[in-house]
């Protein structure tokens, strides 16, 4: 692909001491649900009823079906990065959805994507124990990797893209700075961390996992507050714009809108029997949320209340994100989907097969 202007690469180090606890080292450079009526094009494209939705159907190189594992968008809106069942990332059109890059890397479960904040770097985790920094310039090359990990479950930049932090199935929070800065590991008291966030400012980041309590850092990894907000696991976290209310959801079903400067709950709404896995900030007071139930809701928090529900996907939605006012969503039905948020219905097309590299 030549599609992405030249840009200056992001490195991330880890120290000596950092590699040797982790085990591990950097490595320079190393189906649809609907039944709608199709046609066919001359490409051979299947292209369905796009008076509905549009999504595409996510497959491997092998054309079969892959349930997507994680997702995110570069905030340029130049890429969608899908990561699927057959642990690569497929790198999409935002406008046709058409796979046109297929990245190797990860030999099990990608579990997360990050783009950071400049849209110059993006790295994936996964249960391979495996973090991989690539670039997104034209040819979507490796950067660095850092190998024999616990396994990871999310991965996160800082809002200045100077800092990349990553959590796991262990109390560690590994905080990995850019080329002569200086990386550094944190603990907490909870295991089988699940999500990570970053303030706007970038002064504060907050862990949580499966205990449903959050811990809250500063910018020199010092724990200032640690607060129980579900009944269990915490699956995502998100900071509103410009503010230090965060958003979390876990598998109690719950949203919980927590001040972390005042230590204190200041919205809530029960929403699902089932769990909820993904977040998306729309605005200021607008959050889309999903999870096991198959539904997307859109939260209003200046009513405290679902506003809208969207319904299409036919299985676990595991990840949300915003691009260019519209919401993208992920999910194990093997379909990546494009919503309205005005409208609240999609249209649909199918994609080509991704390109190997």
């Amino acid at each position: 692909m030549n599609t992405y202007r030249e840009t200056g690469r992001r490195r991330f180090l880890l120290t000596s001491a950092q590699a040797i606890i982790a085990t591990g080292a950097w490595i320079s450079n190393p189906q649809a649900g609907f039944l709608n009526p199709t046609l066919q094009s001359a490409s051979g494209q299947t292209v369905e009823d796009q008076s509905q939705q549009q999504s595409v159907s996510i497959r491997d190189a092998s054309g079969k079906p892959i349930g997507v594992t994680a997702m995110d968008v570069d905030p340029a809106g130049r890429f969608i990065a899908v990561a699927g069942d057959d642990n690569r990332i497929q790198i999409l059109n935002p406008k046709t959805f058409r796979s046109e890059e297929s990245l190797g890397g990860h030999r099990d479960r990608i579990r997360s994507l990050a783009i950071d904040f400049e849209g110059k770097s993006m790295a994936s985790v996964g249960n391979d124990g495996r973090l991989i920094v690539w670039s997104t310039q034209e040819s979507f090359e490796k950067i660095q990797s850092l190998n024999n990990t616990p396994a990871l479950a999310r991965v996160q930049f800082s809002p200045d893209a100077k800092r990349l932090a990553a959590v796991g199935f262990t109390t560690t929070v590994f905080m990995i700075g850019r080329d002569g800065d200086r990386s550094k590991k944190f603990s907490c008291e909870q295991t089988d961390l699940r999500a990570i966030a970053f303030r706007e400012d970038g002064k504060n980041f907050v862990v949580a996992g499966q205990g449903g309590v959050v811990h809250g850092f500063d910018d020199q990894g010092t724990e200032v507050f640690a607060n129980r907000l579900h009944r269990g696991p915490i699956n995502e976290m998100r900071f509103l714009p410009a503010s230090n209310e965060l958003i979390s959801i876990g598998d109690d079903g719950r949203v919980v809108r927590f001040d972390t400067q005042a230590e204190k709950v200041v919205g809530e709404v029960d929403i699902s029997h089932g769990k909820l896995f993904a977040i998306a900030v729309l605005s200021s007071s607008l959050v889309a949320v999903a999870g096991s139930d198959d539904e997307i809701r859109i939260i209003d928090w200046s009513k405290e209340k679902v506003s809208k529900t969207l319904k299409g996907h036919h299985g676990s939605i595991v990840s949300l994100a915003e691009l260019n006012g519209d919401l993208i969503s992920a999910g194990y039905d093997a379909t990546l989907r494009r919503w309205s948020i005005d409208q609240g219905e999609p249209q649909r097309v199918a994609n080509k097969k991704g390109i190997e590299r």
